[in-house]
């Protein structure tokens, strides 16, 4: 392309008149009107105006090929801001099915102590099992749905070059992410205190099945608190794009994403163990606040952890 037609075609896409692109430079109009019919050649002092101007170099302004180049770019503009609308929607998937399956463990106990605890047969102790398993089941499921998705997003996505949050975005949910741990630890420690004083207020509680039910409201309490937790945690880290990079890298391939919901899933194979084969239903609920526990901390220290990692290395 000749000098003229690319100067013409960046003025254009810089919105520029004619007449604005001479008040820039400090020339006429008819200076540019021959300049883009390539009538006229600028002197060097303009052509470095103009490459300032528009963010070129002098070689493409006057021997390359503007649309081509600036064709490209705008095609890698393009492709990064869709990696990272992609990674958004990815990233709000996995903070929803992560916190959904390390609830539903702990909802589905409380479900089976509730239904126990209304009515001790053993028919409804089958039945609230059964209930337990299909809550396992849909979690399980969640959780491979999310492992699977995630692998298949990294491979698609290795790095993501331009982050889809502004700074104010980023810096606001900072300010909103210590309710997040503050509220979900109020709600397990409020859950305690409702276990300890429910002796004050519920008769007879020394039976197994008020034990049982005040122990399932309890689990609810907890299932909230941990779910807020494990929640805010996946969202701090949705922010960090620089570490999402890191990880995809390589530098920390042998740590999952899925940690809470390997800890809820080991705490109830040990509470369906101690159940089953030693009849422990009842003094066996209590891995679940452990796992709870230990999944808000585990989330916690990494979210932590990263946003260190990433101001350091920023």
């Amino acid at each position: 392309m000749s000098f003229g037609t690319n100067l013409q075609a960046l003025r254009r896409r810089c919105g520029l008149t004619q007449e604005g692109l001479a008040d820039a430079l400090g020339v006429s109009r008819q200076s540019v009107s021959k300049w883009e019919s390539d009538g006229s050649f600028p002197e060097m002092e303009k052509l470095v105006q103009l490459c300032d101007l528009f963010g070129c170099s002098l070689d493409t302004l006057v021997r390359g090929d503007v649309d081509a180049a600036c064709g490209g770019e705008a095609e890698e503009a393009r492709a990064a801001r869709e990696a990272g609308e992609a990674y958004d929607r990815h990233m709000r998937f996995a903070a929803r099915a992560v916190t959904l399956g390390v609830g539903l463990v702990l909802i589905g106990v409380a479900a089976m102590l509730m239904l126990y605890g209304s009515n001790p047969r053993d028919s409804m102790a089958i039945v609230g099992t059964a209930l337990l398993l299909l809550f396992v089941t849909a979690a399980v499921a969640l959780f491979i749905v999310y492992g699977c998705r995630h692998e298949a997003f990294r491979k698609k996505y290795p790095s993501i070059t331009a982050s889809p949050y502004t700074v104010e975005e980023s810096e606001r949910f900072d300010r909103r992410f210590p309710l997040y741990i503050a509220g979900g630890v109020a709600l397990i420690l409020l859950g305690v205190i409702f276990l300890v004083c429910c002796p004050l207020f519920i008769p007879q509680f020394d039976s197994p099945s008020h034990s049982a039910f005040a122990t399932g409201v309890f689990l609810f309490i907890l299932a909230a608190g941990v779910m807020l937790i494990v929640y805010g945690a996946m969202t701090k880290a949705r922010y960090n794009t620089g570490e999402y990079n890191r990880e995809s890298a390589g530098a920390e391939s042998e740590e999952k994403d899925s940690w809470s919901g390997a800890i809820m899933l080991t705490a109830t194979a040990a509470f369906l163990l101690m159940g089953f084969v030693w009849n422990l239903w009842h003094p066996g609920w209590v891995v679940f606040p452990i796992g709870g526990i230990l999944c808000g901390i585990v989330s916690s220290i990494r979210s932590a952890r990263n946003a260190s990692r990433a101001n350091r290395d920023g």
